[in-house]
């Protein structure tokens, strides 16, 4: 039955909190061969994968201060004078199953004090900076949801406005369109109308070509009378 890759390497060194605590009076002593040295345990539930698990220090602000091999161990040569009393470091566990490693990736976080004492200190600091982070990307994210509800509301009433008007202008050219035919249609029945009457009764096109109701006769000395009208 082949192997199957189930699970990820973790870290065992700690059990709740992923703190490293480094005192600065160490890299005070002169004459000092090892400034610094802590060894990093990893476990991986997978048979094959229990004693070949590979340490990698991912790049960071401080991430050149420190070095960590693949065994996992992690060392500082010298310490700058200008650096933050907390530090996060990216690391990851890589097995060595193949044809796909699992790689889990975690940080480190490295507290600097001047005594053991500052520890508890820097851990309630670090804490408070979390939970400020935390509620910082909360409302931000937050603004965000309430800023996309905005737009969507604005998209949704321009959305709204756009169709009524446009229904407004349907409605009101299908009412000018019957209205104009409307019209036209009346013309046209007038214009029939005038036309049918005309051929009835042909005196009324010109009213210049209507006879007159009286007759003249001109006798042998060129004298026209008026004719009585005969009835």
């Amino acid at each position: 039955m082949n192997d199957i890759n189930e699970y990820c390497p973790h870290l065992v060194n700690f059990s709740s909190e992923p703190y490293i605590f480094v005192s600065r009076q160490r890299f005070l002593k002169k004459n000092s061969i090892e400034k610094f040295l802590y060894r990093l345990f990893a476990f991986d539930k997978d048979i094959s994968d229990q004693t070949n698990i590979t340490f990698t220090l991912l790049p960071s602000k401080y991430s050149d201060i420190f070095k960590l091999n693949s065994d996992g161990l992690l060392t500082i040569d010298e310490l700058p004078v200008k650096i933050p009393s907390i530090i996060e470091l990216d690391y990851s566990l890589t097995d060595t199953f193949l044809p796909e490693p699992c790689i889990k990736q975690d940080k480190l976080i490295i507290l600097i004090g001047d005594t053991s004492i500052d520890r508890d200190y820097l851990v309630n600091e670090y804490e408070k900076q979390i939970e400020t982070s935390q509620h910082h990307r909360l409302m931000t994210q937050k603004l965000a949801n309430n800023k996309r509800k905005r737009q969507e509301t604005i998209i949704l009433f321009l959305t709204f406005s756009l169709s009524t008007i446009i229904i407004f202008i349907a409605i009101f050219s299908l009412l000018f369109l019957i209205c104009c035919r409307k019209q036209t249609k009346r013309n046209r029945e007038r214009t029939i109308k005038t036309k049918s009457s005309s051929l009835i009764n042909p005196s009324l096109i010109d009213d210049s070509k209507q006879q007159s109701p009286h007759s003249f006769i001109t006798d042998c000395n060129g004298k026209s009378s008026l004719l009585p009208i005969l009835r």
